[in-house]
């Protein structure tokens, strides 16, 4: 009996097992940038899309600036005085940044944007709102629904929100209205 336990046991144990690396300890991808660089949260979707914009109208020069998924950003500087000297101008960044801190080789927490679309909603609860309440369902939307009659296409809308899991988004919705279910389905852009 313990022979067909032990069987079992090993089965599940394969069945659960997770596919793993062991990466050596001496492991430090962009070393050089570590303590001339900073990284950091973007207030929100306007200031990621136009960081290289505030910047140099802030007139930060001599910088790279490096896109780390989510509202994650790098900004490289040619040595570490200057990005000491950046992140002390609090009231600089502020405006742009939730948090800045020199890049020390930390890890951060994994996180993307992905556009989700929207397919079958009923024309008459077709409200920006109500997009967006569906769209926070599956993430944090950053950049809400801006369906309006302006545009000749009602059938599909999309949304942008911030993730913190790798699987793409498909899923349907039920909207409950005045007694009455509308399905509509959920699905992840799968452009980049």
């Amino acid at each position: 009996m313990n022979d067909k336990v032990d069987a079992k046991r090993k089965e599940v144990e394969v069945v659960s097992e997770e596919k793993v690396v062991n990466v050596h300890k001496e492991t430090s991808a962009f070393f050089d940038l570590q303590g001339r660089a900073v990284v950091g949260r973007a207030k929100d979707f306007g200031c990621l899309i136009s960081m290289k914009d505030i910047l140099s109208k802030a007139g930060v020069c001599g910088s790279k600036l490096y896109y780390l998924g989510g509202l994650n950003m790098m900004l490289a500087f040619e040595d570490d005085i200057e990005s000491t000297d950046f992140i002390l101008n609090v009231n600089m960044w502020k405006e742009w940044f939730v948090s800045l801190d020199i890049w020390s080789g930390q890890s951060m927490a994994y996180e993307r944007l992905t556009w989700i679309k929207f397919h079958g909603m009923p024309l008459h609860l077709a409200e920006n709102k109500v997009f967006e309440d569906v769209a926070s369902l599956f993430g944090k939307v950053v950049k809400g629904s801006q369906l309006s009659p302006k545009y000749w296409d009602l059938s599909t809308n999309s949304v942008v929100v911030l993730v913190d899991q790798g699987s793409r988004i498909a899923d349907s919705v039920t909207l409950k209205w005045k007694n009455k279910s509308f399905k509509m389905w959920v699905l992840e852009e799968l452009d980049d």
